[in-house]
């Protein structure tokens, strides 16, 4: 029986600020010891403030959907979502952080971090 636990990849630590920092086109890597027939958690924080608005926010690694959102009020806080086994490859992926609004909207994404898991 193999032995498994939990490992975290950090895709980004820092703060984006969309319209203004890459949001799109983000490369991490992973690792080669990583089981990838299991489904791993995406998380990140997520600062949205609206002004009469609305936002929306389509999360895709390598091409595919993974989190679609629409926001109508201000939010701050933590989002964590199930990637589906399928979507993740050993080595490089990319996530895209897409973003449309109407009226006056500010969006801060930060702490990207992968949770998969990985023989030991």
């Amino acid at each position: 029986m193999v032995t498994r636990a939990a490992r975290y990849v950090v895709v980004v630590d820092e703060n984006r600020v969309v319209g203004f920092d890459v949001t799109t086109g983000i490369n991490f890597q992973i690792p080669q010891n990583c089981y990838l027939a299991a489904p791993s958690i995406l998380t990140w924080m997520m600062d949205v403030k609206l002004l009469n608005s609305v936002a929306s926010l389509n999360v895709l690694i390598n091409n595919v959907q993974i989190y679609n959102g629409t926001y109508t009020t201000g939010r701050y806080g933590p989002i964590h979502e199930v990637v589906n086994p399928s979507v993740l490859k050993w080595g490089k992926n990319t996530i895209d952080f897409n973003f449309t609004n109407s009226g006056t909207v500010s969006i801060t994404i930060s702490d990207i971090v992968l949770w998969i898991e990985v023989a030991v």
